[in-house]
């Protein structure tokens, strides 16, 4: 449990920048092992594998692919010593149903309601066995749902509050307050939501993850006695998580920032071998997740998810790379600027952004180009009223759209070939066809060349 006092002196450390390093460790000293899988499913699959070796009289199961509902999960599951386990919205796969069958769990928690997770996932989870019972923690949204996870998990003076519209700074803490017996609650950057107002009420003491930009401080101030562990960015938030709680550091799970799954699923294998969950990018190790595992010693670090989640040798720096050459004629200035936006794929959408910590659709664009020196606006709409109108796009030209009805809202960096790469609401930073009849090519307004 964290004490108020030494919370609050140990933030006051972080922000002076004057935390005493412990024995630190490099790259040559972290030995690495890995629970990995073809899929998100298998992933889970695994780690259920790993850290409930014969049996399990729980299971929680979570749909595969929106982290709203889940979020809030990871505390319960330790409080019933039961693997998170993913499943389609509709069908329950053969990975998920088999490790159920091995698990023989007396029951089946469902997280999330049934536009979450349908009956008929329900049904297919009773036809492995009829004697499993099959609960459902519902709610009309995802603060809902945290709430009535919290009520399952029982009273606490303590609870976590994070931003519900993004998962990062939620799953660096979930190992922590699934140990500590804490709530996770969600809120919004600027508002609480009635659902969490109520279920804040019997906790004394909270602890904000994220800074202000996710949690603000209009929030913070209506929350009773609350300490902040915050960062520049997800990485530096979950280093700072093992800095402010102290937490045991001679183990360390690492997992893919940008996606959620691995780490949901990990969370509680980490509670329950009681070792923090650190995030990284899938090809390089950011700054800060490097320094805190100098700083704590950490030289055991299992890695969650394949080497196309965060690639084999990660603790080995990659080669400097190649500084971009001057580009003086707009077909390689074209060609340099698709290269910087396909490293960004797979970043997720947030409404607001405008760095790779997410984007929304303009805020992509603009960062992309002003890495190429050419300054954009920051609306789609300001965007459209000064490019030039071209019949034709060509590589590096701007696609638009109108998804709302009521004109441009929505743009794409046009790729060649009928295709975008664009930061999509539902699957963040992507690559999608103009012209497709199912939904881009009816809504398509025209191109414009920005450079």
């Amino acid at each position: 449990m964290f004490k108020k006092v030494g919370l609050t002196c140990a933030l006051l450390l972080t922000s002076a920048g004057i935390i005493g390093h412990t024995d630190t460790a490099s790259a040559a000293d972290i030995q690495t092992d890995r629970i990995s899988g073809k899929d998100r499913f298998e992933v889970a699959t695994n780690i259920s594998n790993s850290g409930w070796s014969t049996s399990s009289k729980t299971v929680i199961l979570a749909n595969y692919n929106t982290f709203a509902d889940a979020l809030a999960a990871a505390p319960l599951a330790y409080k019933y010593d039961a693997p998170i386990l993913l499943t389609a919205p509709n069908k329950l796969t053969g990975q998920t149903k088999d490790e159920i069958k091995r698990l023989s769990p007396d029951q089946v928690i469902i997280i999330g309601g049934p536009g979450s997770v349908s009956d008929q996932v329900i049904s297919e989870v009773k036809q492995v066995s009829a004697n499993i019972a099959v609960d459902r923690i519902g709610g009309k949204d995802r603060f809902e749902v945290a709430h009535n996870i919290a009520d399952k998990l029982g009273s606490s003076s303590k609870a976590v509050v994070v931003n519900g519209l993004k998962f990062p700074d939620a799953l660096a803490i979930a190992p922590y307050a699934a140990k500590n017996g804490m709530p996770i609650l969600l809120t919004t950057d600027n508002r609480i939501p009635a659902e969490t107002k109520e279920a804040l009420q019997g906790a004394s003491e909270t602890l904000i993850v994220g800074g202000e930009g996710s949690v603000s401080k209009s929030v913070e101030d209506q929350l009773a006695s609350p300490n902040r562990i915050a960062g520049k960015d997800r990485y530096e938030v979950a280093a700072n998580v093992i800095r402010v709680l102290n937490m045991p550091a001679e183990k360390a799970y690492l997992s893919n920032g940008l996606t959620f799954a691995d780490a949901l699923t990990g969370s509680v294998l980490a509670a329950k071998n009681n070792s923090p969950l650190l995030l990284t990018r899938p090809d390089t190790l950011p700054a800060s997740t490097e320094k805190v595992v100098n700083e704590k010693g950490i030289n055991d670090v299992t890695i969650l998810g394949g080497t196309g989640s965060v690639r084999e040798d990660i603790f080995t720096p990659l080669p400097a790379p190649e500084p971009e050459p001057k580009v003086a004629d707009s077909t390689v200035k074209a060609d340099a600027i698709v290269a910087t936006a396909k490293k960004y794929m797979g970043t997720p959408y947030v409404w607001g952004g405008t760095t790779p910590s997410g984007f929304d659709c303009s805020g992509f664009i603009q960062y992309v180009y002003a890495k190429h020196g050419i300054g954009l606006p920051r609306t789609t709409t300001s965007m459209w009223s000064s490019g030039s109108t071209v019949s034709n796009p060509k590589v590096g030209d701007l696609v638009f759209f109108n998804t709302s009805g009521s004109g441009v809202s929505h743009a794409g960096i046009y790729l060649g070939n009928g295709q975008m790469i664009h930061a999509s609401t539902s699957k963040g930073v992507t690559v999608s066809d103009v012209d497709s009849p199912y939904y881009w090519g009816p809504r398509y307004l025209g191109a414009k060349k920005v450079f």
